[in-house]
């Protein structure tokens, strides 16, 4: 094999590997009703779960039920979002898409969709346990609570978190940080964001006990550093 064989081979095997190490999120809601318009929302990362910045094409098929669905959608690293789409009829539903890879076409499901007329209950999905680097948790891959909050919202497009950081690394400045943030990402109808800490203890002391809070305006906490480890008083 010549040096040039192996360089066009390296490079055939390297963008192997990027494609297959790539997440494709296509994500709509769980629960809706004839005829109720909704969003479905798509995003591409690559092997270290950032949004890639090689575009992909995905294509749609025509599929029975579905009304104002793109055939043709080009992802990059923002993500799209498709609006106002519905469905005609009850039933579950999977929206169905397409892509090539390697000169062979490859398929990609969303999550499913019950669409039933006058539902009982809907169902939203959420992570109430995200640590950031204010935490001292895991300093070497945490990154800052906006980041937390931009990827939940926008990438795995969660419909509400937490950010639950070890008190044991928070003070007032953080606290107060985190509580504008909250209230900055807050969207009731859009995205959901708590206001939290996770307490440790020693073992058989309570262990870690996460606190979370319904409203943004909870009073100011003071941090206390105790044999039994770190506690927050409101005051």
């Amino acid at each position: 094999m010549t040096k040039s064989d192996c360089l066009k081979w390296a490079n055939n095997e390297a963008e192997k590997i990027l494609w297959l190490g790539r997440t494709i999120h296509i994500v709509i809601p769980s629960i809706v009703e004839p005829d109720e318009e909704f969003s479905v929302r798509i995003s591409v990362v690559g092997p270290d779960q950032m949004p890639t910045k090689k575009a992909l094409i995905l294509k749609i098929p025509q599929q029975k039920g579905w009304r104002n669905i793109r055939t043709t959608i080009k992802v990059c690293d923002k993500p799209i979002c498709l609006e106002k789409v519905s469905l005609k009829q009850q039933g579950s539903y999977r929206l169905k898409a397409e892509f090539n890879f390697l000169n062979d076409v490859r398929y990609v499901f969303s999550n499913p969709i019950w669409c039933r007329s006058n539902p009982p209950t809907r169902l939203f999905w959420g992570d109430i346990h995200i640590h950031s680097i204010d935490g001292l948790c895991q300093p070497y891959t945490a990154k800052e609570p906006r980041f937390g909050m931009e990827y939940a919202r926008n990438v795995t497009f969660l419909d509400f978190m937490a950010i639950t950081d070890h008190v044991r690394g928070l003070n007032a400045s953080k606290w107060e940080k985190q509580r504008k943030l909250v209230k900055e990402f807050d969207k009731p109808g859009e995205f959901v964001s708590f206001l939290a800490f996770e307490s440790s203890h020693r073992s058989g002391q309570g262990g870690d006990n996460n606190v979370g809070f319904l409203r943004v305006s909870v009073l100011s906490l003071s941090f206390t550093r105790t044999k039994l480890g770190t506690t927050c008083l409101f005051c």
